[in-house]
C-alpha cells in the first residue's frame, strides 16, 4: 500500500500528472473564452478592455499562462533528455529554456496587472 502511494508521486508520474492537469486547465480556459467571445458579438475594444478589467478574468488568464509555461517546461525537459546526449549542453539548454519561460511568466504578470516585474 505505502509502496504504491510512493510510486504515485515518483518523478515521472508527477510530471505525467502535471502535464495532464495543465492541459485540462488550458482546455477549459480556451473553451470558456471562446464562449465569451461568441456570446459577446460584436466584440469592441471597450468590451475587450472591460473584460480584462475583471479580477476573475485576470486570474483565469494567469492560470492559463502558468499552465502553459509549466506544460512547456515539462515538454522541453523531456525533449532535451531524449535528444541531447551531452550533459553540459543539456544543462545550458535547460537553463536557457528556464530563463525564457520565467521571463515570459513575469511578462504575463506585467501585461495582466500592469505591474513592473
Amino acid at each position: 500500500m505505502v509502496r504504491s502511494l510512493l510510486h504515485l508521486f515518483s518523478h515521472g508520474m508527477s510530471e505525467w500528472l502535471l502535464q495532464r492537469v495543465t492541459a485540462v486547465v488550458m482546455t477549459l480556459y480556451v473553451l470558456a473564452f471562446a464562449v465569451v467571445l461568441l456570446l459577446s458579438q460584436p466584440f469592441t475594444y471597450v468590451r475587450w478592455h472591460g473584460l480584462f478589467e475583471l479580477q476573475a478574468v485576470k486570474i483565469a488568464s494567469f492560470a492559463f499562462f502558468l499552465s502553459l509555461l509549466l506544460h512547456a517546461w515539462i515538454g522541453v525537459q523531456d525533449v532535451l533528455s531524449d535528444y541531447v546526449k551531452l550533459n553540459g549542453l543539456r544543462a545550458v539548454l535547460r537553463f536557457t529554456a528556464g530563463v525564457v519561460l520565467l521571463v515570459l511568466g513575469l511578462w504575463s504578470l506585467q501585461i495582466l496587472w500592469g505591474i513592473a516585474a
